[in-house]
């Protein structure tokens, strides 16, 4: 399930409150961390991002849902026990928070997404909004992702995968036979090629579509991967332009064929600014990203936009 806001006029805006009721769908019991919580901001002017286990955790519990409530936190239904569980009050029910002492700012767009395996979950969210005119930026109108690929090493993510070829040429389906896309009983996961992928006010979240398979907490969200992106980019009017271009992990990014950046950002997101001269007409984008552990906790996302000079 994927919960989405977009605000496409806005400034000093702020999350309000979440809300969530969960019910498990049959054998899925307690595994509700898997996506986590995704928070993709101010892409266009300032991205950021945000990414946490999921789960009862967003919401200031632990080991399950407690029935406990306070001004800003709590559970105030809960029908399902556990027989026999000790650590957790439940796994089914309703849980709030209210981000009053601790908001979360955003200028010009927010989108917001929790992870779930096969449960059955409705969320509710509301932002304080001071409308203002966002700015204009150039970015493509959608994405064609390629992978998952095996990355355990910085030479695993340089090597050449066919990714790296005419989009046209690529194979009709891709099997992932490694690390959370491998189960001892269950065939490779499979994935269908090329993946289309949204751009979200000039995000691409890879996660969103490349979950892995294993069981457990963390077992969709996964690491030691990488995948490809490509896009076409339509300019109006030939000129210099800056683009900006943000992630975490390796990154490669190749223009009309060209690489123009190799970077590693295995501190944590941060963005990179470059400057290039584009024709009018199609431009072609593609990026190469990998997925570790590192302060946005599994993060796997980046964000591409676009600004002509003056």
């Amino acid at each position: 399930m994927a919960l989405e806001a977009y605000h496409e006029r806005a400034v000093r805006q702020r999350v309000g409150a979440s809300a969530k009721r969960q019910e498990p769908q049959g054998n899925q019991k307690a595994r509700h961390h898997t996506g986590g919580d995704l928070f993709l901001l101010d892409g266009e002017t300032a991205p950021h991002a945000i990414h946490g286990i999921g789960g009862e955790d967003v919401f200031g519990m632990s080991f399950g849902i407690w029935g406990t409530q306070t001004d800003w936190t709590g559970a105030p239904l809960i029908r399902t026990v556990e027989a026999g569980r000790t650590i957790a009050a439940g796994y089914n029910g309703v849980f709030y928070r209210f981000f009053g002492p601790d908001p979360i700012w955003f200028d010009t767009s927010a989108v917001l997404r929790f992870g779930s395996r096969a449960n059955d979950w409705d969320s509710t969210i509301y932002a304080y909004v001071e409308p203002r005119s966002a700015p204009s930026r150039l970015m493509p109108e959608a994405w064609l992702l390629a992978g998952p690929f095996p990355c355990r090493t910085k030479a695993d993510f340089d090597r050449r995968e066919w990714a790296e070829g005419d989009p046209a040429m690529w194979p009709a389906r891709h099997s992932a036979d490694f690390g959370q896309y491998a189960g001892p009983d269950s065939p490779p996961a499979e994935f269908l090629i090329p993946v289309s992928g949204e751009v979200e006010h000039g995000w691409c979240d890879p996660a969103r579509y490349f979950r892995g398979r294993a069981k457990g907490n963390i077992g969709t969200q996964p690491t030691r991967v990488a995948a490809y992106a490509v896009a076409l980019l339509s300019v109006e009017q030939a000129g210099s332009y800056k683009i900006f271009f943000g992630f975490d992990d390796l990154a490669r990014l190749w223009l009309n064929g060209a690489e123009i950046l190799a970077a590693d950002h295995h501190r944590g997101f941060a963005v990179e600014t470059l400057w290039c001269d584009l024709p009018a007409g199609d431009t072609e984008l593609r990026v190469k990203l990998s997925n570790e552990d590192n302060e946005q906790w599994r993060l796997w996302a980046f964000s591409l936009v676009l600004e002509k000079m003056v």
